[in-house]
């Protein structure tokens, strides 16, 4: 069996925010840490920029494949690696991941467009409380066997199901099987 491996994608993140200049920073991240604080509701909601570098993480193609995994992205997210739109994910207190194995390269440029506007997608909306913008959660890398536990959503709620997977020979494509 092929142990997990897990990075953590922490350091070295550049971050764009409202006035348009970037700065480096480490996760965990919220751009309202001081317009947030004085108990008003007039803290700045919009999309602001993280983008980060990594290498192809080490991992055995035939059989395990790679996951990227956000931990808490505030409140909706578009991921992009290497210029591709990978996913979105709406709701700010959710983990969500993604499948990169056929999109990493050897260096990797992954650009995350973070959104914390009032909209009608994320709940709640109103509160006594700050709607804090960023990536105010772990970011890694999982390399996972074939054959593992998955999260999949369904509708508004999370199941688990144990995919049996089978990698056919001379392919990357699969056999699924539910039980």
């Amino acid at each position: 069996m092929t142990r997990t491996q897990i990075s953590l994608l922490a350091s070295r993140w550049e971050f764009t925010g409202p006035d348009g200049n970037t700065v480096s920073v480490s996760l965990p991240h919220t751009w309202n840490s001081k317009d947030g604080q004085d108990g008003g509701n007039d803290y700045w909601r919009g999309t602001c920029t993280y983008s980060a570098t990594f290498a192809a993480p080490e991992f055995d193609a035939a059989s395990q494949e790679v996951w990227l995994q956000f931990e808490g992205v505030n409140a909706s997210a578009t991921v992009l690696l290497n210029g591709q739109q990978l996913c979105t994910h709406d709701g700010g207190y959710s983990t969500f991941r993604a499948e990169v194995t056929e999109l990493l390269q050897a260096e990797n440029q992954l650009t995350v467009r973070v959104d914390n506007s009032v909209n009608d997608r994320v709940y709640p909306q109103k509160a006594d409380f700050t709607f804090y913008g960023g990536i105010y959660r772990d970011v890694s890398l999982l390399a996972v066997s074939y054959t593992h536990l998955r999260a999949h959503e369904t509708d508004s709620y999370l199941v688990c199901r144990l995919l049996l997977e089978k990698k056919t020979p001379n392919t990357r494509d699969r056999q699924k099987s539910s039980i």
